[in-house]
């Protein structure tokens, strides 16, 4: 997105007491857009898929060159030690859902890391995605109540490009549509019948459809 750097500050400017977090892989964190990056948003997920200490998986799974984008990482994250912009070093955070060959590759990744002032490691496996994607771990179940992605259903907007409100981060096939922001205030389909109806599905055990979608996924907390 060309545009990245002038939406965030957009939505900072438009609700200053808000948090906002991002994602990036680094491939085109340049030093002028780390600056302006720290400045515009509160927390940042650096995505290095396959491991920092190891650069040919690294190569091979994110397919960007390792060189520069250790480069633009490494200078992001010196641009946050310096205490003068928004971004801290400690909302920093990096996430990498590719196994570890051994324990001793696992624990120099995370001295890695942890030397450069990085603390929020997230070396979690893959996730299905609600059941789109084959993990080889069966998630079904029907006896759920909540979510354990911090509550999303109850404390996240995910609002996709078109303006649809989407559950969470996990519905990215738009199964549970909750309203349209071109069409409905936000204050509107948090207290709509249909929001409702969901939340009782995943909080109180209404019953809902067999594929369901919190019914599928390893984050729903199950009874």
């Amino acid at each position: 997105d060309r545009k990245i750097i002038e939406r965030l500050k957009y939505a900072k400017a438009k609700n200053p007491g808000s948090r906002i977090r991002i994602s990036t892989n680094a491939g085109l964190l340049t030093e002028k857009t780390s600056l302006e990056m720290a400045d515009s948003v509160d927390f940042v997920y650096l995505s290095v898929q396959g491991g920092i200490t190891d650069r040919d998986k690294y190569e091979e799974v994110m397919g960007l060159n390792y060189d520069k984008t250790h480069k633009n990482m490494m200078g992001f994250i010196e641009t946050a030690k310096t205490g003068r912009h928004n971004l801290k070093i400690s909302n920093i955070a990096i996430n990498n859902a590719i196994p570890f060959d051994t324990e001793e590759k696992l624990e120099a990744e995370r001295a890695f890391w942890m030397n450069k002032g990085i603390n929020t490691l997230n070396f979690g496996g893959f996730s299905s995605w609600a059941g789109k994607l084959d993990t080889g771990r069966d998630n079904y179940s029907r006896n759920i109540r909540g979510c354990s992605l911090k509550h999303r259903p109850l404390t996240h907007v995910h609002v996709v490009e078109n303006g649809d409100v989407i559950l969470c981060c996990r519905d990215w096939d738009r199964e549970c549509i909750l309203g349209n922001l071109n069409e409905s205030t936000i204050f509107d389909i948090w207290n709509s019948a249909r929001y409702r109806d969901i939340v009782e599905k995943v909080y109180l055990g209404k019953k809902a459809p067999d594929n369901f979608l919190c019914y599928r996924c390893e984050d729903a907390i199950r009874l």
